[in-house]
This record gives C-alpha cells, sequence and structure tokens, in this order.
C-alpha cells in the first residue's frame, strides 16, 4: 500500500541483524533501532553525532 501511495516507511524498534534483513527485502530503506545504536546521555550523543575532526600534522 504505501508503494502505491509513493510514501516512505520508516522502521522502528529494529534490533537484530535478521529484523534489518527483512526489512531490507521488503523494501524499507529507512530504520532506527537498538541494532544501529543504543540510547546515551546527551553528552555522548553529541560527540556521537559531530565526531571531532582530525587534521593530519
Amino acid at each position: 500500500m504505501v508503494t502505491n501511495l509513493s510514501l516512505d516507511v520508516l522502521a522502528e524498534g529494529i534490533e537484530t541483524e535478521d529484523q534489518l534483513k527483512f526489512l531490507l527485502q521488503q523494501g524499507c530503506k529507512c530504520g532506527q533501532g537498538f541494532y544501529f545504536v543504543r540510547p546515551m546521555p546527551a553528552p555522548e550523543l553529541e560527540a556521537f553525532v559531530n565526531p571531532p575532526i582530525l587534521v593530519p600534522a
């Protein structure tokens, strides 16, 4: 139905590689869940999203 309506799908709660493989086989291209990253405190999240840029000396 989603494909016929030209909508994107975001799968939530992906926890295993098998779940990810199944969703990819079904054409789902976006997802989130513990499989990718666990919840973290705000300071850790900021460092995760904005890693430091290392410039060669």
